[in-house]
């Protein structure tokens, strides 16, 4: 399985669709892809403020809270507290608003076109090597906590806070991470 690293420091910082705020793009497919013609893009988004979340028509949205802190999104009029690491789903054309609790936060957000790919997101704390089974989706790593090896194929990389990989469904069908100290990941699997 061949892996992509994606350092922290060269993620491109971009405005909200609606202005509204900024986001730090991780990575988008294909490649190049504009607000309007991704299949899915992957962002950690800068909450600074109260305020209305961009509108997306035809994307399903799935949201991971950054620690610290806490928000509590209003989405189509339903109220919802989020703690750091908790994941929530909404459709794209969801009016949602975020109101802060103690100060700024931000998210780690997965964009899919609707009808072209979906996935899963989930938290997963490594205290000791793991070994992970793929089933031909393509899994990207985001490290929240802590710093983790990825192998695959002989092929390593090292992953430190807010890093990422992506690791493309190949001949294994499995590969390993390794915690340098107790890690907290963002494990995404996409399936087209």
């Amino acid at each position: 399985m061949p892996i992509t690293y994606f350092p922290a420091a060269g993620y491109r910082r971009m405005p909200w669709k609606n202005g509204a705020g900024t986001t730090t793009e991780i990575a988008v497919s294909p490649a190049g892809s504009g607000l309007d013609e991704f299949d899915w893009r992957l962002a950690i988004a800068d909450l600074e403020r109260s305020g209305p979340f961009s509108s997306f028509p035809g994307v399903d949205r799935l949201l991971m809270l950054l620690p610290p802190g806490e928000v509590t999104l209003e989405i189509d009029g339903r109220q919802r507290t989020m703690a750091p690491l908790d994941v929530i789903a909404f459709a794209g054309e969801s009016v949602v608003l975020a109101s802060l609790g103690s100060g700024p936060a931000r998210d780690l957000n997965l964009m899919l076109r609707r009808g072209r790919v979906e996935a899963t997101m989930a938290t997963v704390t490594l205290d000791a090597e793991r070994r992970v089974a793929v089933d031909g989706s393509l899994i990207v790593l985001c490290v929240i906590e802590g710093a983790i090896e990825v192998e695959s194929n002989g092929a390593r990389v090292v992953l430190e806070a807010l890093d990422s990989a992506l690791v493309e469904p190949g001949e294994s069908r499995d590969f390993t991470l390794r915690p340098a100290r107790r890690a907290v990941v963002a494990a995404i699997a996409i399936r087209a």
